[in-house]
């Protein structure tokens, strides 16, 4: 185990141990205050996002079930604030910590991001638990409140649906308590009374008094509403018999009281009218201070500063990231270009140096063909220096074949006009006429037996397969002849064969 691994323990071990305490004590507690403060400085300091955010809810949720909304406030908006951008996977008890920031904000009249965390927790939820039928009750609750009545009538139907598959019977009942109002509001005062009844029976079942005292103040408003007093007297002072135990419950108290003053008002019950008017005014500034209604409408104003404050800095972010977007791509687009042109002034500069060594090649080729020409002059047509001077013309030619390729292989651009001066260099050392003729009269001037004997014996042979059989005698192979003669190498080796058949041996010497 490393050091980091050590203190996240120790951070989550004293946030437990308060939690414990917490439970033992009726009110906020130092000895809990003092564990919550080191943890949240140790989760601080160690930047473990996922960490704190489970360690802020755990205090949040801690002020907030004592009721002390504003202490919990803080917590609540500075996690709301980091859970916009880490994945549940990051978060430590992801549905707890979920669960309580929808109860905070559900607490507050933040029902839309209340729905924002319940659905998102419900996503990591095994339908198989009961939380899961709780998220889609309380979904429904929020739904209800904004009004927005098809979307809670779907999820108080899920919520029976699921706690009936789960047995969970309170999450039922509540459901069955729920889905009333939907009816009730439809004026269906028949299906609200039975899911109502429905919901005090089964809460009576599982012994959970509260949940029967907020469902006969709901039965209690239907029959109000059906202005079946008697019945609804009964039902509300059965409630108020749970509510005079408890001490957290005068908003309760003080609305059963406001609806059996309606009732008095109607039945002209001037008595009952007066004494639940003394009630009342007692009630009212006690559940101004217990429930915090100025307070909770300071701390929803403040929610709603804080996520215009999130929203302004989140827009300042996508704006100030989308110029840093712009800003890089105008200097890569500029570097892109710079590249571009760097790239075309080399290609068009290394085209330009291909073009000149080209040039240069052939124009190279071109004074060594006239120096050629010069030293055969000079060399008063010997027929040693005819056949020096063939010998050197195959070469070049052979040499300016390869440049040719070595051009259509190396060069993707237009160079059809070095090539056709190469072609022309090539044509120019092939074997014209004049040549011919040179070469010719050397080879009878030197050798005048052999080429008597060749035109005896072989009168009919054509020009073209003399000057075969002649430069052969020189002793030039095939290949040389070939690039001499302008032929291919197989044309050459099909004349020597046509001779052959031709003459037959008699000439075999020869070719």
């Amino acid at each position: 185990m490393n050091e980091s691994q050590r203190k996240d323990i120790q951070i989550i071990s004293k946030v437990l141990l308060a939690n414990l305490y917490a439970k033992k004590t009726k009110d906020i507690s130092n000895k809990c205050a003092k564990l919550y403060d080191e943890a949240l400085l140790l989760v601080k300091q160690s930047n473990n996002i996922g960490l704190q955010i489970w360690v802020e809810s755990e205090i949040g949720f801690y002020f907030y079930k004592f009721y002390k909304y504003d202490d919990a406030s803080d917590y609540f908006f500075n996690v709301s604030r980091l859970l916009i951008d880490i994945p549940n996977e990051n978060i430590v008890d992801p549905i707890s910590v979920l669960k309580y920031n929808a109860y905070f904000f559900t607490s507050i009249n933040e029902k839309k991001i209340s729905n924002l965390y319940l659905k998102r927790a419900l996503t990591l939820t095994p339908k198989t638990q009961n939380d899961y039928a709780a998220m889609l009750n309380a979904i429904g609750c929020n739904y209800f409140s904004l009004k927005e009545y098809e979307l809670a009538n779907q999820y108080f139907n899920e919520t029976i649906l699921y706690a009936k598959k789960n047995s969970d019977s309170l999450r039922l009942a509540k459901g069955f308590g729920d889905l009333a109002q939907i009816y009730l509001l439809n004026k269906d005062f028949v299906n609200a009374e039975r899911l109502l009844l429905n919901d005090i029976q089964i809460s009576r079942n599982v012994k959970n008094p509260k949940n029967v005292m907020f469902a006969q103040i709901r039965l209690g408003n239907l029959y109000l509403e059906e202005k079946k007093y008697n019945q609804a007297k009964e039902v509300f002072n059965s409630a108020l018999s749970y509510i005079s135990t408890q001490d957290k419950l005068k908003k309760c108290e003080l609305d059963v009281n406001k609806a059996l003053l309606s009732i008095a008002i109607s039945e002209k019950n001037n008595v009952q009218e007066l004494t639940l008017l003394r009630k009342i005014e007692i009630l009212r500034p006690i559940v101004d201070t217990i429930d915090g209604a100025e307070l909770l409408k300071k701390i929803s104003w403040k929610s709603k500063n804080e996520i215009a404050n999130w929203k302004f800095e989140s827009e300042k972010i996508k704006l100030e990231k989308a110029s840093f977007m712009k800003t890089t791509f105008i200097i890569i687009s500029v570097l892109l270009l710079c590249l571009l042109i760097l790239f075309v002034f080399i290609y068009k500069r290394r085209f330009k140096l291909q073009q000149v060594n080209y040039e240069n090649s052939i124009l190279s080729a071109q004074l060594k063909q006239l120096k050629i020409e010069k030293a055969l002059i000079e060399a008063n047509d010997s027929l040693k220096s005819i056949k020096s001077y063939l010998i050197e013309k195959n070469n070049k030619i052979v040499q300016l074949e390869s440049e040719i390729q070595e051009l259509a292989v190396t060069s993707k651009t237009d160079v059809s006009k070095e090539k056709i001066e190469l072609d022309k260099l090539i044509s120019s050392h092939l074997m014209t006429d004049e040549n011919w003729l040179m070469f010719k009269n050397s080879f009878i001037k030197e050798e005048p037996q052999l080429y008597n004997y060749i035109k005896t014996n072989f009168s009919d042979l054509s020009e073209s397969n003399l000057r075969i059989v002649l430069l052969h005698k020189i002793g030039l192979k095939n290949q040389e002849i070939a690039n001499l003669l302008g032929i291919t190498i197989h044309g050459v080796k099909k004349a020597k064969q046509r001779l052959r058949l031709k003459y037959g041996e008699s000439i075999e010497e020869l070719v």
